[in-house]
């Protein structure tokens, strides 16, 4: 018996082996060897509980209770009958059927309605499994060497249910014969599993009974069932502890229970790292911005279905990206797919024009607070007149277009007949292109609708319910976003809707509050590859940003890297929602993992996650076209740079963390929180089966158009993502590591709020999970073995 480190070293071991003709029958363990589990065993079994639950309208526990005592007494016959401690897979489904309904039903449909239960199961085991890339490489070369390929499991599926599951993976084609415990009640722990093989030799091993057992070969995971029982029957065996996979193993599989959506968060993230490498920007999306979209999706689509809305519009540039993911949560089983949902082509600029009726301190207010240019021009910008036509207006009255503000000069402005005039006709004209755009993209005349929108002050919002008022619209509008601010509040005390499923800066408790330290790269990460929308034609159709215009051309330097990491969120949330379904995990469970993800990217991110962002361009659509870097680039070794850079950078956190990783953003926490600085807190923020794809009512998409341009925006963003950084790197073990754990910990202490949030039983997770991992193979086991293969 040989122990390896790594599937690697086993696989050139085994190659080796076969390749000087040493090997004449190889015999491989199925799960965790050839296959690779993205969860823990039991998330299969309590998935198929909860379908079989809900289609049989019975208690969850009871069905639970029902499986488990069926399975207790198949075993227990098969033990009365000299066997091992297992069961046929029929038997014990239809057992399981009988026990929940009695005699209500006729044998018939109790044998059919277990072989359907059983289907579902297989379905969930599939999408809960991984091929072994490795080891497809050693079935490739075992079978160019004529080498006969035996799969052996301990497992109660029956070898045809296994057979299903490789072809789903590729894998059928290289396995000769499949066995399982479950078909000749026997097992691999008790080594009768190996000698029922033996002893059946001319029909497992093609050509009778091997007379020499040194041409056999077993690879497999488990020292006793793969290793020590396999040298009690005379073959030889290499079982592989593989470092890097057994470090998710143990934190996803045996560190007790943790927090739903971090176990399913866990397990997209792992089905990512062992499907293949991703580019830089692709992980960032992946692993940071994945986790923060899904939680603020999923918990869009139980809101919709809370408030009972007739259709979810996705309003601005970020919508489109959060639409598609959430057409992914409905068809994962996560909301209601009798909901519509389609894209609003909207902007700040686009909204407030069409909402146009007169210029006065509301339109003032909200130029004001995207530009700190006070000039003259700058005001007039939103209108997008001429220079000379502004020329025009302003020298009326006696002023000019770069001449600061003042109150006089204000009153002035807004009393010119010609102003107002000016104003009145964009109005007008702005509201006809809306209205037709409304009625070309299937938005409703009444009844409630929920408008979408990152954050964070529902400027958007109230001016498109302006705009709705003024052409007759009788929709009742409720906006959702992940995070909101003050002005939210503000405009919440005039009457308007706005609800924050994730953060709201003046009702949190700290737990995702680090938002608000980077609210313009939450936004930017969302941004669609179209430039902003400018206004409304006369057709009915959307106006794009001039791409000649010097706020687009910054724009468009960013475009590869925005959409490589787009690609890396819509990666991260098909599987994620797909594991969230299968897991049962609930909006609020995706709401605080999504908390937890945020603190770590905004408030404590890592030196390559802020080199990465920090470049990144942010530009006000207001007509000004003032473009931002999120931050600049500083060393310790000159400070005075630094601290120029932290005055003016819009990320404090990334700029320090790109300085001095970890102890910068951590030495500012405690900065902020000696003087009180704090984010202002009041009071807490937050109080099916699983098909491959739902099938989704034709009332979904009826009459909707979510692309009145005809843009095909996911095609836009893979030619974008093609143009972005071609590097590959490997996703961490986790979604969250030992050091985001100590970085959120720390977020906590600066905002004194440790309770919940999920901290505890990840930390227990994390503690038990490397407990484990030193057990089963101690660190001095593994430096010896470092220092003799030197």
């Amino acid at each position: 018996m040989k122990h390896t480190n790594s599937w690697a070293s086993t696989v050139r071991r085994a190659q080796g082996k076969i390749l000087r003709g040493e090997v004449k029958v190889l015999t491989v363990d199925v799960f965790d060897t050839l296959l690779l589990r993205r969860t823990h065993p039991n998330f299969v079994l309590k998935a198929t509980v909860r379908y079989v639950a809900r289609e049989l309208g019975l208690d969850v526990d009871f069905v639970e209770r029902c499986r488990n005592r069926s399975w207790q007494m198949e075993t227990a016959q098969s033990i009365s009958r000299g066997f091992d401690a297992d069961a046929s897979v029929v038997s014990h489904f239809e057992s399981w059927v009988r026990l929940m309904i009695g005699d209500s039903r006729s044998n018939a449909q109790i044998t059919a309605l277990a072989a359907l239960y059983l289907r579902v199961e297989l379905e969930f085991e599939t999408d809960c499994l991984g091929p072994n890339h490795r080891m497809l490489e050693l079935l490739t070369t075992a079978r160019a060497a004529g080498v006969r390929v035996v799969a052996i499991s301990d497992m109660y599926l029956s070898s045809a249910h296994l057979r299903q599951l490789f072809s789903s993976h590729g894998i059928a084609d290289l396995v000769d014969q499949v066995v399982t415990s479950g078909d000749v009640l026997l097992q691999k722990r008790t080594g009768r599993l190996f000698a029922h093989c033996l002893r059946e030799g001319g029909e497992i091993f093609s050509g009778g009974l091997p007379r020499d057992l040194s041409t056999l070969l077993h690879i497999g995971d488990d020292a006793i069932a793969d290793g020590t029982m396999a040298a009690k029957n005379g073959i030889e065996s290499i079982v592989t502890y593989d470092l890097g996979l057994m470090r998710h193993r143990h934190l996803q599989h045996y560190a007790g229970a943790l927090p739903p959506a971090y176990a399913a968060a866990d397990a997209a993230h792992h089905a990512l790292r062992s499907e293949a490498r991703m580019r830089p920007l692709q992980a960032l999306g992946a692993t940071r911005f994945g986790p923060v979209y899904a939680g603020f999706v999923h918990a869009v689509a139980a809101q919709a279905v809370a408030d009972r809305v007739g259709s979810v519009w996705f309003m601005a540039r970020e919508g489109w990206l959060l639409g598609e993911m959430y057409e992914q949560a409905v068809r994962s089983g996560l909301g209601d797919g009798r909901i519509r949902w389609g894209y609003l082509y909207a902007s700040r600029l686009a909204t407030m024009r069409a909402q146009l009726a007169e210029f006065g301190e509301h339109e003032i207010h909200s130029i004001g607070a995207n530009t700190v240019d006070r000039a003259y021009g700058k005001l007039l910008a939103p209108l997008m007149v001429g220079r000379e036509e502004a020329d025009q207006i302003l020298g009326a009255v006696g002023l000019h277009f770069s001449q600061p503000r003042t109150d006089d000069g204000l009153q002035a402005l807004l009393s010119s007949a010609h102003f107002v005039r000016v104003v009145g006709e964009i109005g007008e004209r702005e509201r006809a292109g809306f209205r037709r755009y409304l009625e070309r993209t299937g938005f409703p005349s009444e009844g409630r609708v929920a408008v979408v929108d990152v954050g964070w002050g529902g400027q958007i919002q109230e001016n498109f319910c302006r705009a709705l008022e003024l052409i007759g619209s009788k929709v009742e509008v409720l906006g959702y976003y992940l995070g909101t601010d003050h002005r939210a509040e503000e405009r919440r005390a005039k009457g308007l809707f706005i609800r924050a499923l994730v953060v709201d800066s003046e009702r949190s408790v700290g737990a995702g509050a680090g938002a608000f330290s980077f609210v313009q790269g939450i936004e930017l990460a969302t941004r669609s590859p179209h430039g902003s929308v400018v206004g409304y034609s006369e057709e009915g159709l959307p106006v794009l940003a001039d791409e000649a215009g010097p706020g687009r051309m910054d724009e468009r330097v960013d475009d590869p890297s925005i959409a490589a990491i787009q690609e890396g969120v819509l990666a991260f949330s098909e599987r994620y929602f797909g594991f969230a379904s299968l897991a049962g995990v609930q909006a609020d469970d995706s709401v605080v993992l999504a908390r937890d993800v945020i603190d770590v990217v905004s408030l404590v991110p890592t030196r390559r996650d802020a080199k990465l962002l920090l470049q990144f361009n942010n530009v006000a659509n207001l007509g000004m076209d003032e473009g931002i870097r999120l931050g600049g680039s500083a060393s310790l070794l000159a400070p005075r740079r630094l601290l120029e850079v932290l005055r003016t950078t819009l990320w404090q956190e990334g700029t320090l963390a790109a300085a001095a990783p970890l102890l910068g953003p951590l030495a500012l926490l405690a900065y902020r929180r000696r003087r009180g600085r704090m984010i202002a807190t009041r009071h807490d923020a937050g109080d099916s089966a699983w098909p491959a794809s739902v099938d989704l009512p034709q009332e979904f998409h009826d009459g909707v158009v979510p692309d009145a341009l005809g843009l095909d925006v996911p095609s836009l963003r893979r030619r974008a993502a093609a143009r972005s950084d071609g590097r590959k790197v490997v996703l961490p073990p986790t979604i969250v590591g030992v050091r985001d754990l100590a970085a959120v910990l720390s977020i906590r202490w600066a905002f004194r709020a440790f309770r919940g949030h999920g901290l505890k039983a990840t930390m227990k997770g994390h503690a038990k999970g490397l407990l484990r991992f030193v057990y089963k193979y101690p660190p001095l086991d593994i430096l010896k073995g470092h220092l003799l293969k030197r």
